[in-house]
């Protein structure tokens, strides 16, 4: 991942014989032992150049801002709540209720392994048949989890 205007950007690169690639960038580069050989970084013209073993290239924007749980209400809830969550990038998304000792109580949400494109969503869901207490709302969305406390009251 690389740092770009306090936003985490990632490279994804792949495997072709043939061209050179070379790529301005505005931030200083960083690169694993293992890409060495393929690519030749230039910090001083802030430039990257690769070799022949690259076959792709992709420069995503990603901002660990937009991973989000921006809001669980009402709190403390009775009968249903609504779950408002904001994702930074297409990943698949699971939302979860854990009880006091961190046990799955209920599966409010599964993309079922399919991604959901990045942006800001709403669901709302019957606690109805969840016993009284505080419970963790848990949203799981690529590498992020997030959690904010729910009150359950009868």
């Amino acid at each position: 991942p690389l740092v770009l205007s306090g936003e985490l950007g990632r490279v994804t690169m792949g495997t072709l014989l043939g061209d050179s690639y070379r790529i301005e960038l505005s931030a200083q580069l960083i690169l694993d032992s293992a890409f060495v050989p393929c690519v030749e970084t230039e910090t001083r013209l802030q430039a990257v150049t690769m070799q022949t073993c690259v076959r792709e290239l992709r420069f995503v924007r990603i901002s660990t801002s937009h991973f989000r749980l921006t809001s669980v209400a009402p709190n403390p809830a009775t009968e249903s709540v609504t779950i408002q969550y904001e994702i930074g990038y297409a990943t698949p998304v699971r939302i979860e209720l854990l009880d006091i000792f961190g046990r799955i109580a209920a599966i409010i949400f599964d993309s079922g392994g399919q991604s959901l494109v990045s942006g800001r969503y709403h669901l709302t869901a019957s606690v109805f048949e969840l016993p009284a207490g505080t419970y963790w709302c848990r949203l799981v969305a690529g590498h992020h989890q997030l959690l904010e406390p729910l009150l359950l009251v009868r």
